[in-house]
């Protein structure tokens, strides 16, 4: 039987792509020669196709060095509002702080600390973070609308021209008779600076009775006012009423729960009605959040006389005496003293 052969026919090689020469560059996926690669492999790129990857590589470069600034801003806006939500406003402007720090125009985090610093009674920072976004577009109208509200009210903390032009002509707000608050309140009765001003006199003179109907007569118009309110706080008291301080006290607590003048007046109500532990409790926690605040380290000095702890009680006048030299820190502190010596009640 004849054996059957195949023979295999070598299938001829592809010549160079670019100019047909048969000696092309074996085990590369292209038939090309080797002059034609060479000059393929040294083929130089067109100058619009460098500055397009320069400028991509420039654009990745700049997002990598923005993207954790972006990252930090978010994060301190959203721990801040969650604060915000809790009325916990010395935490929220403190990350509205950091956020406006990193990109000053941005929009949100102003709108945020204007709220902040007004429950905190910060008006000089809420005039800046206001100015800073006076000209611009703001899209979140009920954020908007909560800034505008707020702003229509810090008027009362501000005198106004025909009020300020009396204020220059003495020495100082205490140099003004009682009359003249009397006569201007009378016929300008639609600003409430002027009626907390001589509210204030009163109380510095112990008219605790005329400074408590003239608070009523503030907080009917304006309901969250920061004066009248630690008005009331204080002069509650002094007039025996201490359940009723307490009362005005969790008003401003309640508007801002880490206010430290708000919870050392509480403290001090709170001695008054010999719920002494409660007290010490408010003031450290005060202290733990502010270690350096005059008010606060006076009030723990008063927690600790009530409860006569004299050693903590001296300890703590000491450290003061050495923290404190301006002239409101040494009144704050005098009257401390003066209840020591049983020349003011509590």
């Amino acid at each position: 039987m004849q054996d059957i052969q195949t023979n295999e026919t070598a299938l001829p090689a592809k010549p160079c792509l670019n100019c047909g020469n048969p000696d092309v560059v074996k085990d590369v996926p292209n038939a090309l020669c080797a002059v034609c690669r060479n000059a393929a492999i040294r083929f130089p790129i067109p100058i619009w196709v460098k500055l397009f990857g320069g400028g991509i590589l420039l654009l990745m470069i700049f997002s990598l060095i923005n993207l954790p600034a972006s990252l930090t801003i978010g994060l301190c806006l959203e721990r801040g509002i969650a604060a915000e939500q809790q009325h916990k406003f010395v935490t929220a402007q403190r990350y509205f702080t950091q956020a406006v720090k990193l990109d000053s125009a941005n929009t949100e985090a102003n709108e945020h600390l204007i709220i902040a610093t007004y429950y905190n009674n910060d008006l000089v920072t809420f005039l800046q973070s206001g100015n800073r976004i006076a000209n611009k577009t703001l899209d979140d109208d009920e954020l908007l609308g909560r800034v505008n509200a707020l702003a229509a009210k810090t008027g009362y903390y501000f005198a106004s021209d025909s009020f300020y032009t009396i204020e220059k002509a003495y020495a100082s707000a205490d140099a003004i008779p009682d009359s003249v608050y009397i006569n201007y309140i009378k016929n300008n009765n639609d600003n409430l600076y002027e009626q907390t001003m001589f509210a204030s006199t009163l109380f510095d003179h112990k008219d605790y009775r005329r400074c408590d109907s003239l608070c009523h007569i503030i907080l009917n118009t304006d309901d969250e006012n920061f004066s009248a309110l630690t008005l009331m706080g204080s002069a509650k008291r002094f007039e025996n009423q201490a359940d009723s301080a307490v009362y005005y006290c969790n008003r401003i607590l309640y508007m801002n729960n880490e206010s430290g003048y708000a919870g050392c007046l509480k403290a001090r109500a709170l001695l008054k009605l010999k719920r002494n532990d409660e007290a010490l409790k408010i003031v450290m926690d005060c202290k733990q959040a502010d270690s350096t605040n005059a008010y606060i380290l006076a009030t723990l000095a008063l927690v600790y006389h009530f409860n006569n702890d004299i050693a903590k009680r001296d300890a703590v006048l000491h450290q003061a005496e050495r923290m404190n030299t301006d002239s409101t820190a040494t009144e704050i502190f005098q009257y401390v003293y003066d209840v020591i010596n049983n020349k003011e009640s509590l």
